[in-house]
């Protein structure tokens, strides 16, 4: 009786130790917190680092990082080294990729209402644009890709796409007509310049530098900084005229069950991150335009506003009426 004793006088003891155990006594160290876990992603573009897609995202990987308290580190990769952007945004689809900044229409190829920004000459000014993409419409197909598995966290800007060749200045229909053109790999765009006339090309565009220079095609479409990032001034192309066919913007997509997985705070901290990079992204493009032109003339080419640009609008607008179905008439109606 008296070792049982005994026993339960320790055990009493033992329990009343361990009940002032939490208790901090001076020049006790607090017991240290869990160390969280960083997340690293990785996002890519197809541009070169000199392009304003590179400073969108350099700017996102500085915004995330302070809005996170450094616990998301962004690691930034240019001119297509994590893969071709059609295989890169499919990897994001399927979550082996975290984050892509590509052109809508590549967006398209899952999520048809994106096509609306195919339409030539529906978007004609960056007021047009931004109602459209900061609104109702950019709600829509925000909500759709992530049907498809992808959290589209923000629209940034590629800007008016215009037509560039080797031989001359376009004003006219008669000018446009039979040049062999390289045009964004997509049903709209070829759809676009055979009401034009001209000879659309799918060539690949990692190989369209060469086949500028060898005379594979006569030129191309597309924005004044792709032209200028990527030297096709060095490729015979001596003519770059503003027919501004289509304005695309760029879609910031992430694998949406990646985004969800989360917390609360991390998702605020990249949605918010996204926002405020895209619009700063979307200003820097606006502001280099007219730096390009300007880089460009002194590089031997010549610029021009298009003379006849309302018959260029009139041989295109049947394409919007092809595509309604598609796209949606409601929500082509409110584009228009």
């Amino acid at each position: 009786m008296r070792k049982l004793s005994l026993l339960v006088i320790i055990l009493i003891l033992a329990v009343a130790l361990v009940g002032c155990g939490g208790k901090t006594e001076p020049g006790d160290k607090p017991a240290a917190e869990p160390k969280q876990e960083k997340i690293v992603l990785k996002v890519g573009h197809a541009m070169p680092e000199s392009h304003h897609f590179q400073k969108g995202l350099e700017k996102f990987k500085e915004l995330v990082a302070a809005k996170s308290n450094g616990q998301v580190d962004v690691e930034v990769f240019a001119s297509g080294v994590l893969g071709g952007t059609r295989d890169r945004v499919e990897a994001v689809k399927l979550g082996t990729a975290d984050m892509e900044l590509v052109g809508s229409p590549d967006l398209a190829r899952w999520v048809d209402q994106a096509l609306i920004f195919d339409m030539p000459y529906l978007i004609t000014t960056y007021e047009q644009a931004d109602a459209i993409m900061d609104g109702e419409i950019g709600q829509t197909i925000k909500k759709l890709s992530e049907d498809k598995g992808f959290k589209l966290l923000e629209f940034g800007e590629n800007g008016f796409r215009n037509a560039f060749n080797k031989y001359r200045p376009i004003n006219t229909l008669k000018d446009i007509e039979g040049l062999k053109l390289r045009v964004y790999p997509s049903a709209a765009y070829t759809d676009t310049f055979t009401a034009l006339k001209a000879l659309p090309m799918s060539t690949d565009w990692g190989e369209l530098y060469t086949a500028l220079s060898q005379g594979a095609v006569d030129g191309a479409e597309a924005t004044e900084a792709h032209f200028i990032s990527n030297k096709f001034y060095e490729a015979d192309q001596k003519y770059f005229s503003n027919t501004r066919h289509m304005y695309v913007p760029v879609v910031f997509i992430m694998n949406k069950a990646k985004f969800d997985k989360y917390s609360t705070e991390i998702q605020t901290a990249i949605q918010d991150a996204a926002v405020e990079a895209m619009k700063y992204q979307r200003q820097v493009s606006r502001d280099d335009t007219a730096n390009l032109v300007k880089e460009m003339q002194a590089k031997g080419v010549e610029v021009n506003d298009v003379a006849e640009l309302d018959s260029f609008k009139a041989a295109t607008i049947h394409i919007w009426d092809k595509y309604a179905d598609k796209i949606g008439k409601d929500l082509l109606e409110k584009a228009k």
